[in-house]
């Protein structure tokens, strides 16, 4: 029943012609060029009593090794008397004999039909979503084969959640103003944000919440049916969906507070349904804002952390990752909206694919979009996303997994993009931070992991700097390889390259790409 308010769609397409075809008149070129071809057709259907002639010579000229090439349709027409065939498998033959050779021969306006054709611009072309005027009929797949069809259903949804209704009708069909089998996409689409839908704002929030501390409520985020798992904090859970919806009942929401206490806030009925405010409130609570630091009295009693004790110490999602890495570096382009772009990425990624892929590095702004502006395609993904357990584009995902692997070390430290965070933070560093190596320590600390080092950890960082800086000043080809092809004149080389090497460090610890 639920399917059936799916199983009443044509995906039609249409035309999306795109700001290049507009500029260059490609809509009009076609028209023009199609009226001429309207005018050859009709010049040759003039003709057609010698047309049908001279395919009836040409099929009688046709060997069974050239029939067994035909098209699978047009043998089955082509094996047909030609007095017997219907319309359909008449203009199957004469469709393929006017696009033969011998038929162009023969009938000279054919070329220059298909030559015209052949030069019409490209208008690219988009699959969208129509209901069918005649809805289709729905039945029960008896065993799951849509080939074996059981009793005919309407659309409806589960009873349970019967309790959404909207202008009059109801997702069951009971106290209706409409019969059943009118309900459509549209009216599903209303019950699912319905106030008194009970499951989607509970599902959403429960998503946000997993965003927010790496695990929601309900554990199992993509299944709040018997075989989910129940929440661990009910009340919170429901207390989040009736705020998400903002009931009006519940008064008035100051928008302007920000509280420790999430459950003091008060629902404002004019930010329905508002993420932004939601996000607010999780992220001012004092459950966020707790420290992600193992607790030994807690180990025994919630070694999972379901109780949230504590914060959960996450990794950032993949895209996050390399826009961490840019902003560090002072490379992050920050300009909101605007089409996909190619950053660097190894050679030779599309060597081994059956369709090699174009991909052209970008240059100047582009160069540093957030990850989120990264070209994606479905059959070999970017391969740094990747790495960082991106999931695929073809398929739906609610939860991201995370792995912590070597090959996610050996990315930050030589993938491309990050070898220019690195070179990009080193120069930022000699030039904003004030003199001395122990301030562009603890300046290069602050900038990557927005703390101040500990005494240990500055020491170490410099003498890193230290051995780096002395190795380099002996081998200058190795210091020219790490370092930005345009040297900046007041910047020795060797001090320059130790700190690259020094950025590369700060920015493959775990505690960079980690949400402490």
């Amino acid at each position: 029943q639920f399917f059936a308010f799916l199983n009443n769609c044509d995906e039609p397409t249409i035309e999306a012609p795109s700001q290049l075809n507009l500029e260059r008149g490609d809509l009009e070129k076609r028209a023009a060029l199609r009226q001429q071809i309207a005018e050859l057709e009709k010049t040759l259907e003039e003709r057609r009593p010698e047309l049908e002639g001279k395919q009836q010579e040409w099929e009688k000229t046709v060997t069974p090794e050239q029939r067994s090439r035909l098209p699978g349709p047009v043998q089955v027409a082509y094996d047909m008397p030609f007095d017997k065939r219907d319309a359909a498998n008449k203009k199957l033959i004469e469709d393929f004999y006017k696009q033969s050779e011998t038929g162009r021969k023969d009938f000279p306006a054919l070329d220059e039909i298909a030559k015209l054709r052949d030069s019409e611009p490209k208008i690219p072309i988009t699959m969208v979503l129509k209901e069918r005027s005649k809805p289709r009929d729905t039945h029960v797949h008896k065993r799951g084969d849509f080939l074996s069809l059981g009793v005919k259903v309407q659309p409806a949804v589960p009873q349970l959640l019967r309790t959404a209704k909207w202008t009059g009708h109801s997702v069951n069909g009971t106290n209706s103003r409409s019969e059943p089998s009118t309900l459509n996409r549209l009216d599903l689409a209303r019950w699912l944000v319905d106030p008194a839908n009970p499951l989607t704002p509970r599902v959403i929030m429960n998503r946000h919440w997993q965003q927010f501390f790496g695990r929601g409520l309900v554990e199992t985020e993509d299944d709040f049916g018997l075989q989910g798992h129940r929440p661990t904090h009910p009340e919170l859970l429901d207390w989040l969906a009736s705020e998400f919806v903002g009931n009006a009942e519940c008064g008035m929401r100051n928008t302007e507070s920000q509280t420790d206490n999430p459950q003091s806030a008060i629902h404002n009925p004019q930010s329905n349904w508002s993420t932004k405010l939601m996000h607010r409130v999780i992220a001012t609570s004092g459950t966020y804002r707790q420290s992600s630091r193992l607790r030994p009295e807690l180990s025994d009693v919630d070694p999972r952390n379901e109780l949230f004790a504590r914060q959960s110490r996450l990794r950032v999602d993949a895209e996050i990752v390399r826009d961490a890495a840019l902003a560090a570096s002072g490379l992050l382009t920050r300009v909101i909206g605007g089409p996909s772009v190619m950053p660097p990425q190894p050679d030779g990624v599309y060597a081994f694919t059956q369709d090699p892929k174009p991909w052209k590095a970008e240059q100047g702004g582009n160069r540093f979009r957030r990850g989120m502006y990264t070209f994606f395609w479905r059959s070999l993904p970017f391969p740094m996303l990747t790495v960082f357990d991106a999931p695929n584009g073809n398929v739906s995902c609610t939860r991201r997994l995370r792995s912590n692997t070597p090959l996610q070390a050996l990315t930050l430290a030589n993938d491309a993009a990050f070898v220019e965070c690195s070179q990009s933070l080193a120069l930022r560093v000699l030039q904003e931070s004030p003199p001395g190596i122990d301030q562009r320590a603890r300046y290069a600390f602050r900038i990557c992991l927005s703390r101040e080092p500990t005494p240990l950890e500055t020491e170490r960082l410099i003498a890193l700097v230290n051995q780096q800086q002395s190795a380099f000043a002996t081998d200058e080809p190795a210091a020219k390889k790490i370092v930005p092809a345009e040297l900046l004149p007041n910047i020795p080389l060797p001090e320059l390259a130790a700190w690259t090497t020094a950025s590369r460090v700060l920015l493959n610890l775990d505690e960079f790409i980690t949400r402490e």
